[in-house]
């Protein structure tokens, strides 16, 4: 009978009772379907009994039940393998804070990054940004380290077993400006008992510099010189305004400027781009201090003429890198914002400022596979360094001298005809890592998407497999029940 079938086999799970065509549950799945009942949108339970104080219930149409338990337990198990960060991780807060916010060049600041979690914080990987023109980064743990504007942590070998960890920092004023201090893109924090990536905020410090007491105030100029054309009057630094007159074909003048601070800085606009009639030319000049000083210049651009155009001397030998020509041509080559010219038995380049070529690199080091070369600006030739294994590189490096300055590294883009001082972390071409990416903060992040890619290919590929395991269950469970029937 239907009841010995129940007290013999009840307690593994689902039986069938042939002549009913019927089948039983555990009283626990029971539980479940019967609070599923607004998913089956009416009542799967028809019958009760119970025998010796075991409890069952009679269901008809059980295939339903198994498909949408089988599709219910699939979802579970998927949802499961991708837990949301925001809901399931622990928290952290990254909180900089400063010895003193306001300093003065030269003097250094003391930042601390306080690491403070809901558990434990283990492994600790992130980055520190701040600007380099303003301050510089003196000392701080062995697990910091860069420069440049880019501080990379890497804190694997933690030690601490509090749920706040501090590391402190040191900077140093290099010059007036104010400077935020905050993490870069998105920091990694793992709990240190599970290893669990937490959920990670931080907040923004920012750095002001002032001018220290011993700073200059001479915000006034030792040199002006300009390209075509000459100033009129001639230059005198207590003189601020003067005049030019250029002809039709002039439509960027050239503006060499020195200020008579070493210290002061210079900035110019105005100067290319000109227009017919009146345009100003502004040179600002900011000394240590912060006092500024104006200079203006003129330039009155003549009209077109219904005549031949004048030949300009010099401007047909005048062309990029390789090109042939005078020696001491002094016009700006098209498409150029600056020109190379002799004087005497130096070489210099000649733009917003005046830079001397220097013939070696002196005391300057320069980057690993770089050889010395030669090439030709303006039909003068200079000395440059390009990629020993790539000599026809578009990169070059050129060392630059600014008058009352050290040589400094300069790169050259002899394609695009651009002029800027070398960074090493922000090369473009020939200073790419030994993986072959542009910056180690790069090939950490595709190091980091490759090992998550693999980890969820693992996930998915696991996935599948249940999956697929489950189907055949079903499927065997159906062709037996079909063969019961039968």
């Amino acid at each position: 009978s239907w009841e010995d079938n129940l007290m013999q086999k009840g307690k593994k799970g689902i039986m069938m009772n042939r002549s009913s065509d019927r089948h039983i549950l555990p009283v626990a799945v029971i539980k479940l379907l019967d609070r599923m009942e607004y998913f089956f949108k009416s009542r799967v339970f028809k019958t009760e009994h119970r025998e010796n104080g075991h409890r069952a219930v009679f269901f008809r149409k059980p295939a339903g039940c198994q498909i949408a338990a089988f599709v219910l337990l699939t979802f579970l198990i998927v949802l499961a393998a991708f837990p949301s960060d925001s809901v399931c991780a622990a928290s952290c807060k990254l909180i900089f804070s400063s010895s003193a916010n306001d300093i003065k060049v030269d003097d250094e600041t003391t930042v601390e990054l306080t690491l403070d979690g809901e558990v434990i914080p283990g492994i600790f990987e992130g980055y520190i940004s701040y600007d380099p023109e303003i301050i510089e980064y003196v000392s701080g743990p062995d697990c910091i380290a860069g420069g440049e504007g880019t501080l990379r942590i890497s804190d694997m070998g933690y030690e601490s077993s509090t749920l706040k960890r501090t590391y402190t920092l040191k900077f140093k004023g290099l010059k007036m400006g104010s400077t935020d201090i905050a993490m870069r893109g998105k920091p990694e924090v793992y709990e240190a008992d599970l290893g669990y990536l937490m959920s990670v905020s931080s907040n923004v410090i920012t750095v002001s510099v002032q001018a220290s007491e011993r700073a200059s105030s001479d915000a006034s100029l030792a040199l002006l010189r300009i390209s075509p054309g000459s100033l009129d009057p001639g230059f005198d630094p207590a003189v601020t305004e003067y005049s030019v007159h250029l002809p039709y074909e002039v439509t960027d003048l050239v503006v060499s400027a020195a200020s008579n601070d070493g210290n002061a800085s210079v900035k110019i606009e105005g100067n290319t781009g000109l227009n017919v009639g009146q345009n100003r030319i502004l040179l600002l000049v900011t000394a240590e201090d912060g006092t500024t000083g104006k200079y203006v210049i003129y330039a009155v651009r003549s009209p077109e003429e219904d005549q031949e155009e004048p030949e300009i001397s010099g401007q047909e030998s005048v062309s990029g890198a390789g090109s042939e020509g005078s020696e001491n041509s002094t016009a700006i080559p098209e498409g150029w914002s600056f020109y190379a010219e002799n004087n005497g038995n130096e070489a210099y380049l000649v733009s917003a400022s005046k830079f001397r070529i220097c013939s070696g690199t002196g005391d300057l080091e320069l980057p690993a596979g770089y050889t010395k070369t030669s090439i030709r600006i303006s039909g003068v030739t200079v000395t440059a360094f390009v990629p020993a294994n790539a000599p026809e590189s578009d990169y070059l490096l050129l060392v630059l001298q600014r008058e009352g300055s050290e040589p400094s590294l300069y790169s050259f883009d002899r394609k695009e005809k651009t002029l800027q001082r070398f960074d090493s972390n922000a090369m473009a071409s020939g200073n790419k890592t030994a993986s072959g990416y542009s910056t180690i903060e790069e090939e950490e992040l595709v190091k980091g998407y490759e090992k998550s890619l693999g980890t969820m290919t693992m996930v998915i590929a696991i996935l599948s497999g249940v999956c697929m395991l489950l189907l055949i269950i079903v499927i065997r469970m159906a062709l037996r029940r079909k063969n019961e029937l039968d």
